[in-house]
């Protein structure tokens, strides 16, 4: 059995239900007029609607919305606009109208890709990851403290452990499964080793700094002191160069394209961005 996205499924399962509804929606006087649309006598076929884009939201367990960008192009009906199914996903496997919008909603549940597998935004990471700390271990934001990655691992049932994998540049995979995989030995020699359900491994041939600096940019281990907004300082160092610079221009255009708070110091002296800029091109 292949695996298909939830877009394939929709488009060869529901695709009839979805025009059916869709056709509803235009033939009602009052949800054409709120579409811009006046209602439509007979239904539009299936080949003058179009399902354009597919954006999934989890409810809970078992229940998720589907925002479906439709594109309507018949005669008397030009329209474009966002029409939303409840999905319920168990042993019924049963879908309805949730609404439809002109554009696209705006939703706080928790978003899926097209194989709904829950995602994150940059935007959301922080979030989210105060939200796991809180559920699984809220004792730690009881005083100012780091949050150790290994705690919360341990609390979710979790083991951390160092392997050098070939063939692979990823820097962790956790199993949650048992499985038999290959590893480097000690000698550089690949072997094999059953790797037990509920394991991640930090991936050694590519993880440069220590596990420790991984472990931190992988739970956003932080030290807690207040809001997670306030403003905290970070120390840090870069192995090449070119990355310090691209952490710099990312700054600077999180600042909205401000150099202000950006110094370097050398030998005991402070520069400013400019002042940096300066010597660089100067002494290249």
């Amino acid at each position: 059995m292949s695996l298909i996205t939830m877009d394939e499924f929709l488009l060869e399962k529901q695709k009839d239900y979805i025009v059916d509804e869709i056709n509803s929606i235009l033939m009602d006087a009052t949800s054409a007029l709120l579409l811009g649309q006046h209602p439509i006598a007979r239904p539009i076929s299936a080949d003058k609607i179009a399902l354009r884009k597919f954006y999934y939201y989890r409810l809970d367990r078992t229940h998720l919305i589907a925002d479906i960008q439709v594109r309507v192009r018949a005669p008397r009906c030009h329209v474009t606009f966002y029409y939303s199914m409840l999905c319920t996903m168990d042993e019924d496997f049963c879908f309805g109208t949730y609404g439809f919008w002109m554009d696209k909603p705006e939703r706080d549940e928790l978003p899926l890709d097209k194989y709904l597998v829950p995602y994150l935004g940059w935007e959301n990471i922080e979030a989210e990851t105060e939200n796991i700390w809180h559920r699984r271990l809220p004792a730690v934001f009881s005083e100012p403290r780091w949050l150790k990655a290994y705690h919360l691992a341990n609390r979710m049932d979790l083991t951390i452990i160092q392997r050098r994998l070939p063939k692979t540049r990823i820097r962790s995979v956790v199993f949650f499964q048992e499985k038999t995989i290959e590893v480097e030995d000690d000698l550089r020699q690949i072997v094999e080793e059953t790797i037990p359900a509920g394991t991640i491994i930090l991936n050694m041939k590519v993880i440069r700094s220590s596990p420790s600096n991984l472990l931190t940019r992988m739970w956003l281990m932080y030290s807690k002191s207040g809001s997670l907004n306030q403003s905290r300082i970070c120390k840090t160092m870069e192995l090449d160069e070119r990355y310090a610079s691209v952490i710099v221009d990312r700054f600077i255009q999180f600042h909205e394209g401000s150099t202000q708070n950006v110094k370097v110091l050398r030998d005991g002296i402070v520069l400013s961005y400019e002042e940096a800029i300066y010597a660089v091109n100067d002494a290249g």
